[in-house]
């Protein structure tokens, strides 16, 4: 029987995980392609649902498809708020955001416009500093490729689509690739990790400077 995470070597465990993510969002980027280099969403979909899989068995998470849904019934109303905090966000807003990130030392964030940040206060402040950047954004609407829940962990898998002002410019479509990490805080689902980047085909929306 496999070992769950936090028994034997914690850096191997840790370094697995690492991996299997990675694989989720190389899928999520579009990376599978069908003979004649054409994208196939249906199979891109399936390895996606199961490399998450794979990722939910590394973390010790045995229930991790229909039944562990039922023990997180919470979690689509945590969904629900983390995606009005995205809409405020590319208003300029990042408060929302900020109050749903983990205040945990090993918070993680992937941000298109700037490195990877550890720990809250680095978080909050390259969220808030991006979320300066935008204005007047729009929501145009949030594509779910996978959702896995347990009880404590839950992980989502989405293309997110809007309309943002960037630096003052003109008004333009922005779509992000993003994979972003739940866990249960004495009660309250929290993001741990988030990774988004610009989708290659969206043209990055333009600032005065760049006329």
């Amino acid at each position: 029987m496999k070992r769950l995470v936090g028994h034997g070597n914690p850096e191997r465990n840790n370094m697995c995980i690492k991996r299997k993510l990675l694989g989720v969002h190389r899928l999520q980027n579009g990376s599978d392609r069908a003979v004649g280099g054409r994208s196939d969403p249906s199979i891109s979909r399936r390895r996606v649902l199961k490399t998450a899989a794979a990722v939910c068995a590394v973390m010790g998470l045995a229930a991790c498809g229909g039944a562990a849904k039922a023990s997180a019934s919470d979690f689509p109303r945590a969904l629900g708020t983390y995606r009005v905090a995205r809409a405020e966000f590319i208003t300029g807003n990042p408060e929302g955001m900020l109050g749903l990130f983990s205040h945990q030392q090993d918070v993680t964030l992937g941000s298109p416009l700037g490195p990877f940040v550890r720990g809250y206060n680095q978080v909050a402040q390259a969220a808030t500093q991006s979320a300066s950047l935008y204005s007047e954004g729009q929501v145009i609407g949030f594509e779910n490729i996978a959702t896995y829940a347990t009880h404590d962990l839950a992980f989502i898998v989405e293309v997110e689509r809007y309309k943002v002002r960037f630096r003052g410019g003109e008004l333009a479509p922005a779509v992000l690739r993003t994979t972003t990490i739940f866990r249960r805080e004495d009660g309250i689902w929290k993001i741990v990790h988030r990774l988004a980047d610009l989708v290659p085909s969206a043209q990055p929306p333009k600032s005065p400077s760049s006329k």
